[in-house]
């Protein structure tokens, strides 16, 4: 499918849309190639070899999708790359920087510096006469849809040493690569072997755990669209140290475990999401969205003075409604002049004797906005309702009685003081009566796990048949003894200790199996760890002997002379260790491996 360029081909290629993992041509690397190449000198017959592409689509959908990238690329760098012509044929997969640098030379773009890019006769020779290509035909990418992927990975391999790539760009490759179809325990390996964490704003090692890892103790909810926003919040960091963003701590994510504003956050952060994906201008949601993201966790962690745009806020529903105006500006305004653009509109030039007086009072005291919370030392948490007749109506609403309303002159004004404090309010019924202790879920799990605990030490009391005439504690190595002869079922041992309920209650065979003592209380799984346990060995030291958890497991089912028996006492399915066989004197108490791993059904026992 490979067809040679023996004719020297003019430069009208394009990048493939499935090079560079969509991170497309980096400025900064084409700056850097250019001064190697004044520095170097060019040798053009080492071209060829590391020059491929593939033919621009057919297919009227497909062609469209891959100009449009290109074209939304070369919008994105502001005068820096070479426009569209028109006549373009194909993509290149392989030498794009260097094709793209000589791209714009040739049409006289400039650098980020807004300087001219200027070429050397050398190369002005090179971009008049062009140089041999290898060329795939469109249909190879139709019979193979991952081969133009393939292709540009395998022809950059060799850069792998030299071309550095930061954190963000490996998770994108990561992406790639898993869309494809390979397994991501084999992508993180390949991503790691042929690229570097570079030298940009990095996450660092710590974060990247704790993005990864991080217990928020919040059971049934792995909220990645929190860890996204956090991993949003750090790369745009403007505090950083060494490369290293030093904005978020694992003591902000501490702040944010198991909180009930967590899930606020989440769930905004997915409605959020969800209203993005309905804007058509991609670049627009997108960047909306990524505001969105590093408002609320930086509102969160308090921590909005170190905002880029110079923005913060009263609560999460002004984010929101912040994002929905974003959503609704059409052409983007970068972050960084926001605070800018609002500071022009603010101080705007008025025909001061056309203004009406409440124009005048509001042009007077700037920081009087209507709807904002202010204070006053004669007065408790007001809200400016208002102006009227050049004063301004502030309404306070206490928790019983009418509303109270203060007016304050134009001169009265500038003493009162804005604040983020909110008046008191009652709490909505219906939220509060869902969160009592007795309809609270978490509350109830607890409940129940005290209840199991306590019927297990009360099962115990009761029915435990083990005392120091029947059974004696060895040590070198620690195990349990007969002491005497043990009739059939004479001896039942039950469990005592503290239970944790099982996280993945599915699972509770597999944990039988591997010898966890676990009861039931209600159809749900607990599992019993014993009181620290008396070490023969260290007799100075406190400790229990519960002897269930003392009896020692053999291979040997013939040497084995206890099994797992299940008894129900109120509600409590509990396994007990009984002597299914009499058991002479002296003779060491051994339970087989093979326990039943399934509880039998529920046969109640006496209390």
């Amino acid at each position: 499918m490979a067809v040679p360029a023996d004719v020297q081909e003019e430069i009208k290629e394009l990048l493939d849309p499935a090079n560079t993992t969509g991170v497309h041509v980096k400025l900064e690397k084409i700056l850097v190639f250019l001064e190697k190449v004044l520095q170097s000198g060019l040798k053009k017959d080492l071209l060829p070899p590391n020059s491929l592409g593939i033919e621009i689509a057919v297919g009227p959908e497909e062609r469209s999708k891959q100009l449009r990238a290109n074209q939304q690329m070369i919008g994105q760098r502001k005068g820096m790359l070479a426009p569209l012509q028109g006549g373009e044929r194909f993509l290149s997969l392989a030498s794009s920087h260097f094709n793209q640098f000589c791209r714009a030379l040739d049409h006289g773009r400039t650098k980020a510096d807004g300087t001219q890019l200027h070429m050397t006769p050398e190369i002005k020779a090179l971009v008049e006469s062009g140089w041999q290509w290898t060329m795939l035909k469109a249909e190879a990418a139709v019979m193979f849809p991952d081969l133009p992927a393939f292709c540009s990975m395998s022809m950059n391999a060799h850069n792998s040493n030299t071309i550095l790539t930061n954190e963000l760009e490996a998770m994108m490759e990561l992406a790639a690569l898993h869309r494809s179809g390979m397994r991501m325990q084999d992508a993180v390996p390949a991503v790691c072997q042929s690229k570097a964490s570079g030298h940009s704003l990095l996450v660092g090692e710590e974060n990247i755990n704790l993005l990864a890892h991080y217990n928020f103790r919040l059971p049934g909810c792995q909220l990645n669209f929190l860890r996204i926003a956090l991993l949003a919040t750090i790369l745009s960091s403007k505090r950083h140290q060494d490369g290293i963003s030093k904005l978020v701590f694992k003591s902000d994510f501490d702040k944010l475990k198991g909180k009930s504003t967590t899930l606020a956050m989440e769930d905004l952060l997915s409605q959020g999401w969800a209203s993005c994906q309905k804007v058509a201008n991609k670049a627009l949601n997108e960047m909306s969205f990524g505001k969105f993201c590093v408002r609320l966790v930086l509102h969160a962690l308090q921590k909005e003075k170190f905002s880029r745009d110079g923005l913060s806020f009263d609560s999460f529903q002004a984010i929101v409604e912040e994002l929905s105006v974003d959503l609704e500006g059409g052409e983007h305004v970068p972050s960084s002049s926001v605070a800018a653009v609002k500071a022009t509109d603010a101080h705007k030039v008025k025909d001061l004797l056309k203004a009406s007086p409440d124009e005048v009072a509001m042009l007077q005291n700037s920081h009087i906005i209507v709807g904002k919370n202010y204070t006053h030392k004669e007065y408790k948490e007001q809200v400016l309702d208002g102006i009227k007749d050049g004063c301004g109506v502030f309404k306070h609403v206490p928790l019983f009685g009418e509303t109270l309303e203060a007016v304050a002159s134009m001169e009265e004004l500038k003493d009162w003081k804005s604040t983020k404090k909110e008046m008191c309010r009652l709490c909505p019924r219906d939220v509060i009566k869902d969160r009592l202790p007795e309809a609270c879920p978490l509350v109830l799990d607890e409940w129940d796990k005290m209840c199991a605990s306590y019927l297990l030490a009360e099962a115990y009391k009761e029915n435990n048949k083990a005392n120091v005439d029947m059974v004696a504690l060895t040590k070198f190595p620690n195990g349990l003894l007969a002491l005497r002869k043990l009739k059939v079922k004479e001896l039942q041992l039950y469990p005592v200790g503290t239970l944790a309920k099982v996280k993945e209650q599915h699972k509770t065979d597999d944990l039988l199996a591997k010898g966890a003592t676990l009861v039931k209380f209600k159809g749900v799984a607990y599992q019993a760890q014993g009181f620290k346990a008396y070490n023969p060995i260290k007799s100075e030291e406190a400790g229990v002997v519960c002897a269930y958890f003392y009896v020692k497991a053999t291979e040997d089912e013939q040497e084995a002379n206890l099994q797992v028996i299940w008894k129900t006492y109120k509600d409590l399915l509990i396994p007990v260790l009984e002597n299914p066989k009499p058991v002479a004197e002296q003779t060491p108490l051994l339970k087989g491996k093979d326990v039943s791993a399934t509880p039998p059904a529920k046969k109640a026992m006496k209390a």
